[in-house]
């Protein structure tokens, strides 16, 4: 029997707005039992709860990992899959598909693990790093990206970190505007290999 009530109660705070409860104010002895799905999959019991590092949700072959981040870092991730995947965007909103959720929330999972290099261990206090400091960290996650050759990824980390800001999880405006001016150009250049590829193909 499905628990997915009670862990989203245990969470995340709905009212018109969606927010995380504090990390801080969560009993995860009592929230990481809670079962999300319990059905057969493929002639197998598949049964997953909140405390799982892989998360199966009924119906769907991809799984979400939480694996390789901090704990904190895991519970914001897992809240809020369980809030895109009930919700959306807001109260009563329209969910995402879960293709569309493990992508964002596979971004978010890797921006967290680069942030985990620099001690920063949840999304949250990210507000508490200074400007300057937080500037080198994205210009070193562009550097190691390599957006020229993979410039697809700068669209990918965009859209993912919005729902960090529809969630209230980051409440830094500074970071938003930081990585949409490092990670925007290329954004850019996507398109316009995109306009030349169908240049050369009209010209040939």
């Amino acid at each position: 029997m499905s628990e997915i009530a009670d862990a989203i109660e245990k969470c995340l705070h709905i009212d018109g707005l969606i927010r995380l409860n504090p990390y801080e104010s969560v009993n995860l002895d009592d929230l990481s039992p809670c079962v999300l799905w319990d059905y057969l999959r493929t002639n197998k019991h598949q049964l997953t709860v909140f405390g799982d590092d892989s998360w199966y949700s009924q119906g769907n072959k991809l799984t979400i990992t939480f694996n390789d981040i901090g704990p904190e870092y895991q519970y914001q991730l897992k809240a809020m899959t369980i809030g895109i995947y009930t919700q959306g965007a807001r109260e009563g909103g329209d969910p995402l598909g879960w293709a569309t959720i493990r992508q964002v929330i596979g971004d978010l999972k890797r921006l967290a693990k680069w942030l985990q290099r620099y001690q920063i261990n949840s999304f949250s206090d990210i507000y508490s790093v200074p400007e300057l400091k937080l500037r080198n960290i994205i210009i070193e996650l562009v550097q190691n990206s390599n957006l020229q050759k993979h410039p697809s990824f700068s669209l990918s980390i965009l859209t993912a970190i919005k729902w960090l800001n529809l969630y209230g999880v980051v409440e830094s405006n500074v970071f938003f505007e930081l990585m949409n001016e490092y990670f925007f150009p290329f954004t850019l250049l996507k398109s316009e290999r995109k306009k030349n590829t169908l240049l050369y193909l009209l010209e040939s």
